[in-house]
């Protein structure tokens, strides 16, 4: 556990233990800590009742009354801490035998610096105690990819570090991933699309309420049969665009490197469509927008999602008609 002894956990550590919490402290320091807790309150909460009743002036009274109600607030909340202090420390004992397992991790690297560096720590643990609790190897991606470079950064390094870990749980679980983003910065999307192309399990993509600009060509970028959008989604592609300014020179270096990254990006749909370049080229010059039985056709997903049971009729009536075509 010392990969993610940070300051910041330090510090939490501090203030489980100091209402008994802790998981690591044993029984008779954790009642020892409660005792000395509720008596100081306790002591405090007596003082504010007793000065309450011997004054005499109503206004002291008005006074008196918020920090009485804040005291007997703080009081409930500590009452309820110690009745459930059995369950808090279970929680927390889960937590640590969770930690240990990822502590064996061939990824423990990514982990630690994306915990110890990025805001949303907990992102981690939260798809892991998902994925033991329901054995789905899923995570929800609905982070917009913006523009600023930080925001880009943490995206991005969340949703490798998923796509990492997962693949340490199982090398053959399909892993899940639910896109509704507008899209935004290339490198940082570049940067997903390949550890999706590297990981080993096949990876299922979803569009979900809107997949456009990068975040179109990862929803492209799913394991072939497994990319899927609901109906009512929309599908967006398009070139690449920025903004610079300075010197002429690093003005046209700018220009030059994103007309690479416009042939590059052109380059991935033919992949992953089927479509020639000429088409591809062509179809994102400006804004393109598709709906789910479009970008079907165009080859950016390979099924539009609807209830089960209308997919079942729609498949029997193409099977009649099917039969009925072939009878001579």
């Amino acid at each position: 556990m010392q990969f993610f002894e940070g300051r910041n956990y330090r510090i939490n550590k501090i203030l489980l233990s100091c209402v008994g919490q802790w998981p690591y402290q044993t029984n008779r320091s954790s009642n020892a800590i409660i005792i000395i807790i509720v008596s100081l309150a306790g002591t405090q909460f007596i003082a504010k009742i007793c000065g309450l009743f011997s004054i005499d002036n109503i206004d002291l009274f008005i006074d008196s009354l918020s920090p009485l109600v804040v005291d007997i607030g703080c009081g409930v909340k500590l009452i309820t801490c110690v009745l459930k202090a059995t369950e808090i420390r279970a929680l927390f004992d889960q937590i640590q035998c969770d930690w240990q397992l990822l502590i064996t991790s061939s990824q423990i690297k990514i982990l630690n610096n994306y915990a110890q560096n990025g805001r949303t720590f907990t992102i981690i643990y939260a798809s892991k105690h998902i994925l033991h609790s329901k054995n789905l190897n899923d995570f929800y991606f609905v982070a917009e990819i913006k523009t600023d470079k930080n925001v880009t950064d943490v995206v991005a390094s969340a949703v490798i570090a998923q796509l990492l870990f997962l693949q340490s749980e199982s090398s053959k679980n399909p892993i899940h991933l639910y896109i509704n983003s507008p899209g935004g910065s290339v490198t940082a999307g570049l940067g997903i699309y390949d550890t999706m192309q590297y990981v080993l399990p096949p990876i299922s993509t979803w569009c979900v309420g809107q997949a456009c600009s990068m975040a179109s060509l990862l929803l492209a970028a799913g394991t072939k049969g497994m990319r899927h959008s609901l109906p009512n989604a929309r599908i967006m592609i398009h070139q690449p665009s920025g903004g610079v300014q300075g010197q002429a020179t690093d003005i046209q270096i700018q220009a030059t490197e994103i007309l690479k990254l416009k042939q590059q990006i052109n380059e991935l749909y033919v992949k992953h469509t089927g479509q020639n370049l000429e088409e591809i080229a062509k179809s994102m010059e400006r804004d393109n927008f598709m709906s789910p039985t479009q970008a079907k056709e165009f080859g950016i997903i390979d099924k539009v999602l609807a209830h089960p049971m209308q997919e079942e009729i729609v498949e029997t009536a193409m099977e009649k008609k099917d039969n009925v075509s072939k009878k001579p």
